[in-house]
């Protein structure tokens, strides 16, 4: 049986931006091709990564919004999951098939293969609204044998229409 599953999400921008997506009700998608999730409004599960984010990339006055989105069960996908890996690693197969993935050393091969696996699930699964994962909180500082680096968890909606209320966190 199909159920509401509500997110709460953290964006982070420049005040000037907040201040105008409050006004509007309305996020610009990201149109970045080394974006983990693909396509979309971004958001962090914790706001202190959004807040971070917004120190990183410099803001002079960051802002920080709180979002509720919500979908049905069946629009989401959580990379964390059982069926998240196992679609992931289906889509994997197909992307290293078409030879369309960034090889190793690549500038961002990382992020491009990441943006290929999200835009596929876009493009394959139109009932997705939201893809959710956790991802590395920085640059891989050089190739290892285990990534530990630490994680934090994020995600992606494919547009406006799912976010039911924004407010200043």
């Amino acid at each position: 049986m199909d159920e509401i599953k509500s997110f709460r999400g953290y964006h982070g921008t420049d005040k000037k931006y907040g201040d105008e997506i409050l006004r509007t009700k309305t996020f610009l998608p990201s149109q970045s091709d080394t974006d983990w999730l693909g396509k979309g409004i971004y958001f962090y599960i914790e706001a202190d990564d959004a807040a971070k984010w917004c120190i990183d990339r410099n803001h002079k006055n960051p802002m920080v919004l709180c979002v509720c989105v919500k979908t049905m069960s069946d629009e989401f996908l959580d990379y964390d999951t059982k069926e998240g890996e196992d679609i992931v690693r289906s889509v994997m197969k197909v992307i290293v098939g078409s030879a369309k993935y960034a090889k190793f050393g690549e500038e961002k091969a990382a992020e491009k293969n990441q943006y290929a696996i999200a835009m596929m699930l876009w493009t394959e699964f139109p009932e997705l609204k939201v893809l959710i994962g956790s991802f590395p909180t920085s640059p891989r500082p050089f190739p290892v044998i285990k990534d530990v680096r630490p994680l934090r968890r994020e995600f992606c909606v494919r547009d406006n229409s799912y976010i039911h209320k924004i407010d200043v966190s």
